[in-house]
C-alpha cells in the first residue's frame, strides 16, 4: 500500500511538472535552435518582455535569383543575417484551450530586417551574382515545438526588398523552417 501511494504521488508530481513546462506563461527568455530545413542556420531568440522576443539568425537561406541579362531564374544557397522582433499574442488563449506553449509555441506578428549576401555557397549553373539583397517588412507567423525539441516555424508577410542594380520593390515574403532546439 505504501509503495502504491508513493508511486501515485510521484506520478502526480511528475505530471504536474510536465504540465507546468508545457503551459508556462510568457515567452522563453533564451532559446537557441539549429534550423535544418530548408537551409541550415542558427537562430537565437531571447525574451525582451512577457510576450515579445528578438530573434537573431545567421546561416544560409535557400533563394531564387534572376539573371538580368538572360532573364533566367536560378536557385541557390546564400549567406543570411536576420534580426526580427516578434510579438506573441495568443498565449493565454492557447493555455485556456489546454494547448502547448512550451518553447514559444504560439502565433506572432513582427518586423524583420535581413541581409542576403550575393556570394552564393551553392548555386545552380554556377552563375556570378553581384547584388546583395536587403529586406525589411512586416510578418505574421507561428512556431510550434513538438516532442520538447523539434521546432516548426512559418512566416508570411510583405517586405521592401532592395538590391543595387535593380533598386527597391515591395514583394511578398514567405519563410518556413524545421529545426531542433538546443537550449
Amino acid at each position: 500500500m505504501k509503495k502504491n501511494l508513493s508511486f501515485l504521488l510521484a506520478l502526480l508530481l511528475s505530471l504536474s511538472m510536465l504540465n507546468a513546462q508545457n503551459n508556462s506563461e510568457g515567452v522563453k527568455k533564451h532559446q537557441l535552435k539549429v534550423n535544418l530545413l530548408p537551409a541550415p542556420n542558427i537562430d537565437y531568440e531571447f525574451g525582451i518582455s512577457e510576450y515579445a522576443t528578438l530573434s537573431l539568425q545567421i546561416g544560409t537561406e535557400l533563394g531564387s535569383i534572376t539573371n538580368i541579362k538572360t532573364n533566367k531564374s536560378h536557385i541557390g544557397l546564400f549567406p543570411l543575417a536576420e534580426i526580427s522582433f516578434r510579438q506573441y499574442y495568443n498565449y493565454e488563449r492557447r493555455l485556456e484551450k489546454g494547448k502547448n506553449t512550451f518553447n514559444n509555441s504560439a502565433n506572432f506578428y513582427g518586423i524583420i530586417a535581413s541581409y542576403n549576401s550575393s556570394n552564393a555557397i551553392i548555386i545552380e549553373n554556377n552563375i556570378n551574382v553581384v547584388n546583395d539583397l536587403f529586406q525589411t517588412g512586416g510578418v505574421y507567423g507561428f512556431q510550434r515545438t513538438y516532442i520538447k525539441k523539434l521546432n516548426f516555424g512559418f512566416e508570411v508577410g510583405i517586405v521592401y526588398s532592395y538590391s543595387k542594380p535593380i533598386g527597391g520593390k515591395v514583394q511578398p515574403y514567405l519563410n518556413f523552417n524545421l529545426g531542433w532546439i538546443l537550449l
